[in-house]
């Protein structure tokens, strides 16, 4: 059996005194998409901190590509072949779009023989980030920002993509144009690990689906379990 791409097994973390994660596991495999749900508050983004090293886990192992890398600093991990799309987009106000792309530019991780992601099939994606490569980030509309971040991200040629609320805030034009930009990732052979209130979206995307509760595993299963289930849905997603 071929070993996922990302494994966390055990992983704890506080902010401060707080216990915010008890024991997370998880597993995302090449190719393969992961659907992180939960309510608000129940550690769907600490978690993504933690795997970044952002948020670093006081017990439990999180491998990547094969490497133990609890206690590794980001950019170490992210060269693994990880990338963030964070939420609130993180756009740096005085780079301009060209900016922003040419300085996430990584190179293929030598035993993935994908296409490498540049600028110009980023800017195939997103046609309408061309006619703004000389903007500064901080003229650009929320929509225009959210490709952008997108973009960076598939600049480094991630082997995993995480995306946090990448539809957050946005107009349902462009909402259905970021999630047609993340099925064409997929088909492109990235794995996704993606938090977002859109369940309908979210769940057609997916191959499984996690829920977290008080930052713990409640569900892991597939969209059809779940949809199968609404008693789940409500008891751990409803409103």
């Amino acid at each position: 059996m071929t070993p996922p791409f990302l494994a966390a097994a055990g992983v704890h973390a506080f902010y401060g005194s707080s216990h915010v994660l008890h024991g997370i596991d998880l597993a995302v495999g090449r190719g393969e998409a992961l659907a992180l749900m939960g309510r608000n508050g129940m550690g769907k983004t600490t978690t993504i901190r933690a795997l970044f090293g952002l948020t670093p886990p006081s017990e439990g192992d999180i491998t990547i590509a094969g490497e133990r890398v609890r206690g590794w600093p980001t950019h170490r991990i992210a060269r693994l072949g990880l990338a963030l799309v964070p939420e609130g987009r993180g756009i740096f106000p005085t780079l301009s779009v060209r900016e922003h792309l040419v300085l996430a530019k990584q190179a293929t991780i030598a035993a993935d023989t994908r296409p490498a992601w540049d600028m110009d099939r980023v800017l195939e994606l997103f046609p309408a980030l061309r006619p703004r490569l000389a903007h500064m980030g901080d003229r650009l509309s929320g929509g225009e920002q959210q490709m952008l971040s997108i973009g960076r991200a598939l600049m480094a040629n991630p082997t995993l993509l995480v995306l946090d609320e990448a539809t957050e805030g946005l107009s349902p034009l462009v909402r259905d144009t970021v999630w047609s930009v993340i099925r064409r990732i997929k088909a492109a052979g990235v794995a996704l690990l993606i938090v977002d209130k859109d369940m309908d979206a979210l769940l057609g995307v997916a191959d499984r689906c996690l829920i977290l509760s008080k930052g713990r595993v409640v569900y892991s299963d597939t969209p059809a379990h779940l949809a199968a289930h609404p008693e789940i849905h409500l008891r751990h997603l409803g409103v």
